[in-house]
């Protein structure tokens, strides 16, 4: 068994060869979905992929099977280190020629400490395209970046995460008619169904917006800014809050998307928009009036990409930033932060907003 890839890519072979499939390889896979086995086969895991085609390349059930996915072939890169490349006599050659095809490494020893490895810095890309990733995250130099063994793996866990993804959208063109792999699906989705109740539940603390419990810096976004701050007061902080402290004041879900906690762009286009577009008006000069790009980009920010009329479809096409914390704030904007008392204790514009609502609620405020 090849140690690290278990994809071979070949789409119509795998499809072919569905019939002939020992009923043992999908129950290996179905296990693997269900977390009840670590160790994954290679076969096992593209019919998880083929299995989640069927809902569509971009469905909750294909980001699943990719992230079940992922894991797996973390845990075969972990053993196969300890197994065979650290008893190795020259274990760094051996972690690079693991990695190969997917990501070109090589040894380098120029950079002290623990970047050790370095690639070409177009191999950050799958990474950076995901999300998962920003070029800050990296030490770049003369074009090539620079890893340890651990950014290494998740680098080559990004390129093979793509390929994946791939993968899952050429299987999705073609006609599967299997009973099998449509049993698989409805393991996905009965998965999916689970964590979709999990985000019910961060759904139910939603609520409508209220401006009374505003901090500060918020209030002053919306009654108008100058020139100086008014692109970073509109476009980041006050679009950033606004959609979170509505959609998803209590989620920590890293790459989190609006789509994720909503199932109706009107909770943005009615309840969030209108409050930014009167923001921008009061601006000296009005924001929009005088950049009609910064419209895009508001949308940009709250990760439908670069559009004028989003659909939840769009919800994966760039980063829904987070709230900026305050420490941000003083020095992007030192003159939105006029403190009261409650700002000294919460360290972002989001946490004084919850504060409030307990508050107001009579519950501990967290």
């Amino acid at each position: 068994m090849r140690p690290l890839s278990p994809l071979n890519g070949n789409v119509n072979k795998d499809i072919a060869e569905l019939k002939d499939l020992s009923e043992r390889y999908f129950l290996e896979a179905e296990e693997i979905i269900r977390g009840e086995r670590r160790k994954a086969g290679d076969i096992a895991l593209n019919l998880i992929l083929i299995a989640a085609s069927l809902k569509g390349p971009s469905s909750f059930e294909s980001r699943m099977a990719i992230d079940v996915f992922r894991v797996a072939v973390s845990r075969r890169i972990g053993e196969y280190i300890q197994k065979e490349i650290k008893i190795s006599p020259y274990p760094d050659d051996e972690f690079c020629a693991a990695l190969e095809p997917e990501l070109k490494l090589r040894d380098d020893t120029s950079v002290k400490g623990d970047l050790k490895f370095r690639a070409r810095w177009m191999e950050i890309l799958p990474g950076i395209r995901s999300r998962r990733r920003k070029f800050t995250d990296f030490y770049i130099e003369k074009g090539y970046v620079y890893l340890d063994e651990k950014e290494a793996i998740e680098l080559y866990l990004d390129r093979l995460s793509e390929k994946a993804r791939e993968l899952v959208e050429s299987y999705s063109k073609l006609d599967i008619k299997d009973s099998r792999i449509e049993g698989l699906a409805k393991v996905l989705i009965k998965l999916s169904d689970t964590r979709s109740e999990r985000i019910a539940g961060l759904q139910g603390k939603q609520a409508p917006l209220k401006g009374e419990h505003f901090p500060p810096c918020i209030k002053l976004c919306i009654s108008g800014i100058g020139s100086g701050a008014r692109n970073y007061a509109i476009t980041v902080l006050l679009t950033a809050f606004l959609s979170y402290a509505r959609i998803a004041p209590f989620s920590n879900t890293k790459d989190a998307r609006i789509s994720d906690f909503i199932d109706d762009i009107a909770v943005v286009q009615n309840e969030i928009i209108p409050i930014i577009e009167a923001a921008a008006e009061r601006c000296s000069p009005p924001l929009f009036e005088d950049q009609p790009m910064e419209r895009q980009n508001v949308y940009y920010h709250l990760g439908f990409g670069l559009t004028s009329n989003p659909t939840l479809e769009d919800a994966q096409k760039s980063s829904w930033y987070f709230v900026s914390n305050c420490d941000k704030i003083r020095r992007e904007a030192p003159s939105l932060c006029r403190p009261e008392k409650l700002c000294r204790s919460v360290k972002n514009p989001l946490t004084y907003y919850i504060r409030k609502r307990f508050q107001e609620g009579g519950k501990n405020a967290p």
